[in-house]
């Protein structure tokens, strides 16, 4: 007789003739024969890319060269502006991403602002951004508290869940 047993020796249960078991940690990922199947006839692009809701995008027609250059520097799941180094994107740096002056930056970042593209946040003496994830983001999921900064923006429907 064989038997399944945990890290203890406790016994789980009987192994019958043919059976077999996989050892699975809690950082496993369980994947079906069919999407195996799928995965094998893919290929994934190792490239950055951001989901862009087309209707909002269309609507800010005027900013959308600003909004494009950017979307390269949303944060996955909490949608602040950072580089690629992970540092947050200040006023200054901003201008310079939207290839602007400081001074006209500022005013396109204050209109950004006030569109409900961009929200302004600051944190003891630092500044920084968070995109609305209702016009842009990187990833199917968001963390709370972007969710509650922009759930009551005119960009989101209804029916959109993340």
């Amino acid at each position: 007789m064989q038997y399944l047993v945990d890290e203890n020796g406790v016994v789980l249960e009987e192994i019958k003739e043919g059976q077999t078991f996989t050892i699975v940690s809690p950082s496993d990922k369980i994947i079906k024969g069919e999407t195996i199947e799928y995965l094998k006839g893919t290929i994934s692009l190792n490239y950055r890319f951001v989901k862009i809701n087309i209707e909002v995008f269309e609507e800010l027609y005027k900013y959308a060269s600003e909004i494009w250059l950017i979307l390269p520097y949303i944060r996955y799941t909490s949608g602040v502006l950072t580089y690629s180094n992970g540092r947050i994107i200040r006023p200054r740096g901003l201008s310079g991403i939207l290839k602007k002056k400081r001074r006209s930056g500022s005013s396109v970042i204050k209109i950004l602002c006030d569109l409900d593209v961009i929200h302004k946040h600051k944190d003891g003496r630092t500044y920084y951004y968070t995109f609305n994830p209702y016009i842009a983001c990187k990833s199917k999921r968001i963390t709370q508290t972007l969710y509650e900064e922009f759930k009551n923006t005119k960009y989101k429907k209804d029916d959109w869940k993340f």
